[in-house]
């Protein structure tokens, strides 16, 4: 679903930057940054961890420590300047010689920067998939890096990326709890999916699947949005709502009055 920008070349390059024992690790993350980056940050010190590429990395703010030549730093960034495309990335190591790599992780936007901190940990070994993680059960003894000057520039190949989830079969979201839906949607997330679908039935009796009763945050498309919800309220009037650019509250609104009427309605399940 991704691809590698037809710009840089030698797109298939990489070398192995071996690691040491007792080498620190550390994530440095923008001043300000917001939640989605310092997301990005603790999900690399997962993957790595995971990996046996590091037992305990440190985050912190650009500046706020000197790293030894022998530690391994990550440096996460977000700038328009990486792509036009507001989900593209862009993988580098910066050359300094003496020391240990420097690998930067930039996005254009912070929801860029979160797939490019999974592109990385996928190109380590990681598997992400619904039903979960998959890490080498040996510890890696390397990392797969580009070549310095030579970054690995990635865009999506398809700008809505995303599942329906069809109800009304053994283990599907109908019987879904809170734990299993913040499972599904982290696991899409990790998969860099930035749409999912909800289908509703509905009939002359007003059905509501009981999953309604939840509200559910926007996936996201770096500034946009895209969702539906279709079913019948308890006026019988059928309503549905595909959002788009700057069409998150007027979703969000839409969707808790949905599930309003149809508590009122008393009919929450099938």
């Amino acid at each position: 679903m991704f691809s590698q920008d037809s710009r840089t070349e030698n797109a298939n390059l990489r070398m192995r930057a071996e690691l040491k024992p007792a080498q620190a690790v550390w994530i440095f993350v923008p001043k300000e940054a917001g939640f989605k980056e310092r997301f990005a940050a603790r999900e690399l010190a997962r993957g790595l961890r995971n990996l046996g590429l590091a037992h305990d990395p440190t985050p912190a703010p650009v500046g706020a420590a000197e790293p030894a030549l022998t530690d391994l730093v990550f440096t996460l960034t977000v700038s328009r300047e990486i792509s036009k495309h507001p989900e593209g990335y862009e993988i580098a190591q910066a050359p300094q010689a003496g020391s240990s790599a420097r690998v930067r992780l930039s996005g254009a936007t912070p929801q860029a920067l979160l797939y490019a901190v999974f592109d990385f940990l996928e190109r380590q070994g990681a598997f992400f998939g619904l039903d979960g993680e998959i890490y080498p059960p040996e510890p890696a003894r390397a990392l797969n890096l580009p070549p310095p000057n030579q970054p690995w520039q990635v865009q999506p190949r398809f700008n809505a990326r995303g599942l329906v989830p069809w109800p009304d079969f053994l283990n599907c979201i109908t019987v879904f709890n809170r734990e299993d839906h913040r499972a599904y949607l982290e696991a899409m997330v990790r998969m860099r999916f930035n749409s999912l679908g909800i289908h509703v039935y509905s009939g002359a009796n007003q059905w509501a699947e009981s999953f309604l009763s939840f509200e559910y945050g926007p996936v996201g498309r770096g500034d946009n949005h895209c969702c539906r919800f279709e079913g019948t309220g308890r006026s019988g009037d059928r309503r549905s709502h595909s959002g788009s650019r700057g069409d998150k509250k007027r979703d969000a609104a839409c969707f808790r009055s949905k599930c309003r009427a149809q508590r009122r309605g008393g009919r929450i399940s099938r």
